[in-house]
């Protein structure tokens, strides 16, 4: 990992605690997290399954996606991170949203403006999104107000739109169908916004290592105005 971003991010969270300790200096104990709490969490949520980022070979115009695509980036490039097994992130106008599937497991918010790895931002539009991660005709799917799914034609309005990524082993990505998707989000989509137990993780991944989805919330001018991204893991043995 750039030793530049890290320092950065090692200094964001300490600024972050010596902020929180000056505004009542009359607090004797002091029950902020030692420093080796910190490192543990910043290499938990930094630093996922060992992976680096941005590595050297990564090319986000010739890959569709790899597991360089599980890393967001703050648009002037001072922090980033890799999504670990089982969570997601959403990408917001004023900042970006880290959690687990697992409820009980804490996540983080990152104030600011962040993109892909593949340098997309919300300043993209959804056709950008989609060339940029190669996705064929028909192979998002848009999902309706009944809750019903349809392939995404590049020109029907949709509230939300859908594309995923499957691996064997967890390294190598292909696209995921169109039946297979929709068989995905039907397991996913009630459960949006809350935890989402194993068993559905397990049913979703559905023997494969790890499935990866990308969702657009599509304004009215084919704008996202948000941007997931969600990581899906099989259990260890």
């Amino acid at each position: 990992m750039n030793k530049y971003l890290k320092l950065a991010a090692v200094c964001f969270l300490m600024l972050t605690l010596m902020c929180a300790c000056s505004k009542n200096e009359e607090v004797i104990i002091d029950d902020s997290p030692s420093e080796e709490e910190i490192n543990s969490r910043y290499d938990e949520i930094m630093n996922s399954s060992g992976e680096e980022l941005l590595s050297e070979d990564y090319n986000p115009i010739v890959d569709s996606f790899t597991t360089v695509d599980f890393q967001l980036t703050m648009t002037d490039d001072t922090t980033a991170f890799n999504l670990p097994e089982n969570s997601y992130a959403v990408i917001t106008a004023a900042a970006t949203k880290f959690k687990f599937f697992d409820s009980s497991l804490q996540g983080e918010t990152f104030a600011g403006s962040f993109k892909t790895a593949k340098g997309l931002s919300l300043m993209n539009s959804v056709a950008e999104f989609l060339s940029a991660y190669k996705v064929e005709q028909g192979g998002a799917l848009c999902r309706a107000d009944d809750g019903s799914y349809s392939a995404y034609d590049g020109v029907s309005f949709a509230k939300r739109i859908t594309f995923g990524f499957a691996s064997d082993d967890g390294l190598g990505f292909s696209p995921i169908g169109a039946d297979e998707l929709q068989r995905i989000l039907k397991l996913r989509d009630p459960l949006l916004g809350g935890g989402i137990d194993s068993s559905v993780i397990e049913s979703i991944v559905s023997g494969k290592q790890t499935v990866a989805l990308v969702d657009l919330a599509v304004s009215d001018a084919l704008t996202p105005s948000e941007v997931t991204i969600s990581r899906f893991d099989k259990a260890q043995q």
